[in-house]
């Protein structure tokens, strides 16, 4: 199973059985269920070429770089001091505000993050997950799926 296919999977868990909760969208074409573009290293809400909620996507994006900063300080504060709620409590919060928001590939990344953290991973597992969730967090677009 390819990388691309198992975040297919995952993102479709989140989703729900019908893998469509957030309507039309694009799909990569891979997975019947896939709501990924083909454009990596981008992350795009399959609500922004909504109108009426394009300023609402637009506002969540514009607040990310603050979050990603939230989730650096929460990774660092469960390493040092040895407690994991704040990451755990931020990582699922965000998980439901992302998909939310239409950025089901965010929510894989924070649900990854929050499962690693109830199963008591590894720092090293945890930082792994924090790290990769505040990388997507930094290429969140608001711009609509091309």
């Amino acid at each position: 199973m390819s990388v691309h296919e198992f975040r297919c999977i995952l993102d479709s868990c989140l989703r729900g059985n019908d893998g469509n909760v957030f309507g039309s969208h694009q799909r990569c074409g891979r997975l019947r269920f896939c709501t990924m573009t083909e454009k990596p290293g981008r992350y795009y809400s399959t609500l922004a070429d909504d109108d009426e909620l394009r300023e609402i996507i637009v506002l969540f994006v514009e607040e990310m770089e603050e979050r990603a900063v939230s989730f650096q300080k929460a990774l660092q504060n469960a390493l040092s001091l040895g407690s994991r709620d704040e990451l755990r409590v931020a990582a699922h919060q965000f998980k439901g505000s992302a998909g939310s928001h239409g950025f089901g590939e965010l929510s894989v990344f924070a649900k990854n993050l929050e499962d690693r953290l109830k199963s008591n991973a590894s720092d090293e597992e945890v930082t792994e997950a924090a790290q990769q969730l505040i990388a997507a967090c930094r290429q969140a677009t608001s711009d609509p799926m091309p």
